[in-house]
């Protein structure tokens, strides 16, 4: 079957900076953070945009586009990428967030990150997108449980950071969380803890046998009034 005209556009080269062309005002968030941007290259990188050009937004009076549900910081982002094809470094993240958007809570650049992934979806931008999440797998580190609710209510449920999130709790938890974290335990998402004990039960066959110490016998769970009840348990030496 032959390429369509959106395919090929999508696989070419993005445009030299010398020829981009006509330029669009795209007005973003809550506090219509106003973004001149060469229309060429943000329908390069974005289908939705380019699909949005070519359709309903072709004949419009008003070539202001307003996305009034888009983060206005995480836009910003996404502007600087498209015309540097670089994401920001470390702490940079949060800076280059409150460039266009000072009013934001947010302090977790883990978030940041994860907002970018969204972001790369909402927009259609595959290669944003792309970049965002191996960017967050690369930290390889135990997400912080505001990340795993962030991650769990916005990523797709094949996305592979929900795995990475599962894997890094099972491997890396000691049971001594901070005390942010423990006050997310009740929001944790039901889904995060089911596959975390999914995990848990396909490792437990490998577990070295230095650990089997701490597997309980059955007895331990029962409820024993005197410890000669616990002696005379005929379970006492059945382990889970």
């Amino acid at each position: 079957m032959p390429e369509g005209k959106d395919d090929a556009l999508a696989k070419a080269p993005p445009p030299c900076l010398a020829a981009l062309g006509e330029a669009v005002n795209i007005i973003v968030g809550a506090e219509k953070k106003r973004f001149l941007i060469h229309k060429d290259i943000i329908c390069h990188h974005s289908e939705y945009f380019r699909v949005a050009f070519n359709g309903e937004w072709k004949e419009a009076d008003d070539k202001d586009v307003v996305l009034e549900d888009v983060d206005a910081g995480m836009f910003g982002i996404f502007v600087s990428w498209l015309y540097t094809s670089k994401l920001p470094y470390g702490s940079d993240w949060l800076a280059a967030y409150r460039n266009c958007n000072k009013t934001s809570p947010v302090s977790n650049f883990g978030i940041l990150i994860l907002n970018a992934c969204v972001l790369g979806e909402r927009l259609l931008a595959q290669k944003f997108s792309q970049e965002a999440h191996n960017y967050y797998i690369d930290l390889r580190s135990p997400s912080g449980y505001d990340e795993v609710i962030y991650a769990y209510k916005n990523l797709p449920e094949d996305s592979s950071i929900l795995q990475m999130m599962v894997d890094t709790q099972c491997t890396y938890w000691d049971r001594h969380d901070s005390k942010e974290d423990q006050s997310l335990h009740s929001q944790l998402p039901h889904k995060f803890l089911f596959d975390v004990m999914v995990r848990f039960s396909e490792v437990r066959d490998w577990i070295p046998a230095r650990y089997k110490k701490y597997r309980r016998e059955t007895c331990e769970y029962h409820i024993h009034v005197t410890d000669e009840e616990h002696q005379n348990c005929p379970y006492n030496r059945f382990v889970l």
